[in-house]
């Protein structure tokens, strides 16, 4: 049975503060394992930064609307349904969402796609190459 360190915990809490880019990203308003998320989505690690695909099933690009302001990536959704009948069954969800997602500031949003019922936004790693300040 392996025992963890407080200090080794409290040190990844930190370093997580400056190397990830989805700060917060676990505390975020999402639910968590046992409520069901809606709308599912997928994050993808690539090279140059990440893919946030959405769920985005009879949406269209004029109903959603994406934001990147101080941090917080947001997208929220309306949708209006026309009436068609009474439903027997619903599996589709006809419902808008609200996602906000915490990200660093050195991610910023190269492009947004809907496609096939699903939302891709593109989001790039900036380069953060150090530098030497000088003294005066």
């Amino acid at each position: 049975m392996s025992v963890m360190k407080p200090e080794a915990t409290r040190r990844i809490q930190v370093e997580d503060l400056f190397y990830n880019p989805f700060i917060g990203f676990a505390n975020s308003k999402l639910p968590t394992s046992t409520q069901q998320a809606y709308p599912r989505y997928n994050l993808i690690s690539r090279e140059s930064g990440y893919l946030l695909e959405v769920s985005a099933l009879g949406l269209t690009k004029d109903s959603i609307e994406i934001k990147l302001k101080s941090g917080v990536l947001s997208i929220k959704a309306e949708k209006q349904e026309p009436a068609v009948g009474e439903y027997i069954e619903r599996g589709i969800s006809g419902k808008g969402f609200e996602l906000s997602f915490n990200v660093n500031s050195s991610i910023s949003v190269t492009d947004i796609f809907l496609e096939n019922g699903i939302l891709s936004i593109e989001l790039t790693k900036d380069n953060e190459e150090a530098y030497l300040l000088e003294i005066r």
